[in-house]
């Protein structure tokens, strides 16, 4: 079941609405590959591209709360060093063939992102309207 974008995650910015839409985009991709039973050689790179993405998206949304002051800095920054500490070792495992990409552990990541965009990013994206208003 791909996910589709929608409006309803943007947060207001639109460097993160945009980089949201592609990390949507990369789960799509890493689900079809699942989907139609692609191998280790096509998902490995898959794999390591959303990976780098995302700690290249979490390094400008840090900055983009830093900059607003926003009062869930921290709790906020647990929450994607959580994530991060997830996707690091399912990496460590499967670069080292010791693990296979599974739908469990795509669901894991697709479901964080979405959860976290709908739930943790909204808190954000409300603050910053309620400041502007």
């Amino acid at each position: 079941m791909s996910i589709a974008w929608s409006t309803k995650y943007c947060v207001g910015s639109n460097r993160l609405d945009l980089e949201h839409e592609k990390i949507f985009h990369l789960l799509n991709k890493l689900e079809a590959a699942l989907n139609y039973g692609k191998g280790r050689d096509v998902l490995k790179p898959m794999v390591q591209q959303f990976d780098n993405y995302m700690q290249l998206h979490f390094r400008g949304e840090r900055k983009y709360l830093e900059n607003m002051q926003y009062e869930s800095y921290r709790e906020h920054c647990a929450l994607h060093d959580e994530f991060e500490k997830h996707l690091h070792e399912f990496r460590l495992h499967y670069d080292r063939d010791e693990l296979e990409f599974t739908r469990h552990i795509f669901n894991y990541f697709r479901d964080w992102f979405v959860n976290h965009l709908a739930k943790e990013d909204k808190k954000f994206a409300y603050m910053k309207r309620t400041l502007h208003n």
